[in-house]
């Protein structure tokens, strides 16, 4: 057999068992929290970051785009213009390009004449190339649209077969009077613009530009804008940053951040995306100036990560584990030593040492067990040693309190015998009533010895009164209300009619209540009963039945008929003094007649316990109806004692059976 651990091996493990669920839990909530600081750290870089790069953007765009307006609105560009051949005006225009392609980042410029459709591109050698634009060449498209659509400038990525070149191009309209009369501009090389706007110095950080459509326009990967640059109005679908977001519901969200974005709700919007397979925090901003998005790619785990937090982690744990082995020392100390003296100290009471005194050196709690140990010491041993002649005395009041107890019970017991001959006086006699009744059983079984049903019995003439009676209560104060009843009923079918059971019910109801006062409001005083009374013509085969809350059933071969008495009880407080209840007339002929008390429906029994019910008792009656009534006596009584088993009896129980 494995020996119980001790108090202190105990405390050890629930102090270690205590140490593992809270350091989880200060784990759990420690990365809780440090998620909660990386995410909200991570937003707030993001958010900075986008900024940045969109403010980076627009101060190279903007710079381009401000230079190219000043360019279309040179008078002396415009001059030549609308007089290309001039040769002075040329050259005069010529020297103007040159003076301005100095200062474009990229170190070149064009523009375009409507009149002519000539295209003139001076480079960042200075060498001018000069090309007729055609409106069927796809490569051309750009000119026309320009010309077509915009009424100030535009930023396009385009592949120029013209110069060779992949820029992105600041399309800008030169106007005379408002008339749009040629296109004038610059482009920035697409290394340079990559490495200037979307190359990031920081590991974890990437910056995509995208258009109203989600179309890449700027990326690391310069496979995306040499593809989208070259199909640029071809018709041919440009890859887009949906393209790399494999989720369906991601695509939706992005989506919504972009109109969000577009329509100005916020400057900036941040959400965690999947793109690539990997997963971002991602950050976006809007770039009105050019329509275009600015989008910021964070891999936060490269930027900050739980792993930076360690060391805090780690001073944590440090500080709750001393914490633990201070607290573990201290109580060993200060509690666990002591209750260790005193369990052994018990131990020696056990083995009959009754010379054990423990130390009281303390004013604390544990002192105070200490001095009561001590007295529980002593008063064991004072009880000890005179145990034998206290048991003695207690013995010798315990018998004569037995004593007392029996004589009293068998008073009672005596009063509640002649309580029962009392009851049973006035119950009729079987030979009175097989006399009028050629078949007939009671079954009469009160609960306490006497009890609260009664059944009753008045001849008149040639005709006879029966009836069953459920009164409140169980025991004596059943008794003396089945009293009460049956004087009140010898009263009624003496003074008043002993042949009409509706008017006996109302008189007796009205009786009843003026004789317990039920009408004058005492507290807790609600007595009645439940009755049904039949009045039967043996010369007339006829039965007149009324019931109070009590049913007569009737078997005529082989069919059982409920008659249902009225739902007005008897005497209680609730019940209405004048109601008048009904009668009910029955062929006699042929007919076996049974009145019970829901004493018997309502006995618990079978496997179950569950009530004998309504529905066995009417299969009950129903199996046995054709038999002799003595043999239906014994067979109900045979049913009712199996089914009820060894369970108490729950109420009073009486059921009548006759034939006339």
């Amino acid at each position: 057999m494995l020996k119980r651990p001790g108090l202190k091996g105990r405390f050890i493990l629930i102090v270690s068992v205590v140490y593992l669920a809270i350091g989880l839990l200060t784990l759990l909530a420690f990365y809780m929290a440090v998620e909660g600081v990386v995410r909200t750290f991570g937003a707030d870089f993001a958010i900075k970051q986008v900024l940045l790069e969109k403010t980076k953007l627009l101060s190279v765009i903007q710079r381009e785009a401000a230079l190219a307006l000043k360019l279309v609105d040179s008078p002396v560009i415009k001059k030549w213009m609308l007089d290309e051949d001039n040769l002075v005006a040329r050259r005069d225009a010529f020297a103007e390009l040159e003076s301005f392609r100095q200062h474009f980042a990229d170190r070149s410029c064009f523009v375009a004449v409507w009149g002519s459709h000539r295209y003139y591109n001076i480079p960042a050698d200075g060498k001018m190339v000069v090309v007729t634009l055609r409106e069927d060449a796809p490569s051309d498209v750009w000119y026309f649209k320009t010309m077509e659509q915009v009424e100030s400038y535009a930023l396009n990525l385009d592949f120029d077969v013209h110069v060779k070149a992949t820029k992105v191009w600041v399309n800008a309209i030169v106007k005379n009077e408002g008339r749009k009369i040629g296109v004038g501009g610059s482009g920035i090389d697409i290394t340079g613009f990559v490495n200037e706007i979307v190359s990031s110095g920081e590991d974890g950080v990437s910056t995509i530009l995208i258009d109203r459509d989600g179309a890449i326009m700027g990326h690391k990967n310069k496979e995306y804008l040499e593809h989208n640059a070259r199909v640029w109005n071809t018709g041919k679908r440009k890859i887009t940053i949906y393209d790399q977001m494999a989720e369906k519901e991601d695509r939706a969200a992005l989506a919504k951040i972009l109109a969000s974005l577009a329509g100005g709700t916020r400057e900036v919007e941040t959400s965690f995306f999947r793109i690539g397979g990997k997963r971002y925090l991602m950050a976006g901003a809007f770039l009105k100036e050019i329509g275009w998005y600015n989008i910021v790619l964070l891999d936060i785990s490269k930027i900050i990560s739980i792993r930076d937090f360690m060391p805090i982690l780690g001073i944590i744990v440090f500080s709750l584990l001393s914490l633990i082995v201070i607290i573990t020392l201290l109580l060993n100390r200060i509690v666990l030593t002591p209750l260790v003296d005193l369990t052994a100290s018990s131990r020696e009471i056990a083995r009959g040492n009754y010379d054990v005194i423990l130390p009281v050196a303390r004013n604390d709690e544990l002192g105070m067990v200490s001095e009561s140990f001590n007295h529980m010491v002593r008063t064991v041993r004072d009880y000890t040693e005179n145990l034998e002649h206290r048991v003695n005395e207690r013995t010798e009041d315990l018998l004569k309190a037995n004593r007392q107890l029996e004589e009293s019970n068998r008073l009672i017991m005596d009063s509640i015998r002649y309580a029962q001959m009392i009851q049973s006086s006035v119950l009729p006699k079987d030979d009175v009533l097989r006399a009028w009744m050629p078949g007939f059983f009671a079954v009469y079984r009160p609960r306490d010895v006497v009890g609260g049903d009664f059944y009753y019995f008045r001849e008149h003439g040639d005709s006879f009164l029966i009836a069953v009676a459920d009164c409140t209560g169980h025991g004596v104060p059943g008794a003396f209300m089945t009293m009460i009843a049956h004087a009140v009923l010898n009263h009624i079918t003496d003074a008043l009619c002993p042949d009409d059971p509706a008017t006996i019910l109302k008189e007796l109801n009205r009786i009843f209540k003026a004789t317990l006062q039920q009408d004058a409001g005492r507290m807790g005083m609600d007595n009645g009963l439940d009755i049904g009374i039949c009045y039967c013509k043996p010369a007339g085969n006829e039965v007149v039945f009324a019931g109070a809350k009590m049913s007569l059933f009737c078997a005529v071969e082989g069919e059982l008929r409920e008659i249902k008495g009225d739902r007005q009880p008897i005497g209680y407080s609730n019940s209405d003094a004048g109601f008048g209840y009904a009668n009910s007339v029955l062929p006699a002929a042929g007919a076996t007649f049974y009145l019970a008390t829901d004493g018997l429906m309502d006995q618990s029994g079978g496997d179950r316990g569950l009530a004998f019910g309504n529905e066995r008792f009417r299969n009950m009656i129903i199996a046995a109806a054709s038999r002799p009534l003595e043999e239906q006596k014994e067979l109900f009584e045979e049913t009712l004692r199996e089914y009820q088993g060894s369970r108490p009896q729950r109420d009073d129980i009486t059921f009548l059976g006759f034939r006339i």
